[in-house]
């Protein structure tokens, strides 16, 4: 069974922001990895749509429809609604998560 995965354009610009700041800071080689971990990441949720976890931030607040899979040091919060997967953020977990995450849940 396969779920179709759709990734938020607040999602992509997540990813495009997280890999120019490695190229930027880092290197390109390593910029074009982590974009295929997260990339390899997003294509599980085509089969495994319930992996992960529910987002803990959230679910203090009384909120469990979103989950997220972590590809360290990256979160990926995504939720799934009848056979699509709905990627909603892709967040350095070493942020504050919860003020972003709310901040989006409330546009």
């Amino acid at each position: 069974m396969s779920y179709r995965v759709r990734v938020s354009d607040e999602a992509e610009a997540d990813l495009a922001a997280l890999v120019d700041f490695i190229a930027v800071n880092d290197n390109v080689t390593d910029a074009l990895r982590v974009e295929a971990r997260i990339l390899a990441a997003l294509t599980k949720l085509e089969s495994a749509p319930r992996i992960g976890r529910i987002v803990p931030e959230l679910q203090r607040q009384g909120v469990s429809q979103y989950r997220e899979i972590v590809e360290s040091p990256w979160r990926i919060m995504f939720r799934v609604v009848k056979r699509e997967v709905r990627v909603v953020a892709i967040i350095d977990g070493r942020r504050d998560v919860y003020s972003t995450l709310h901040e989006r849940l409330r546009r």
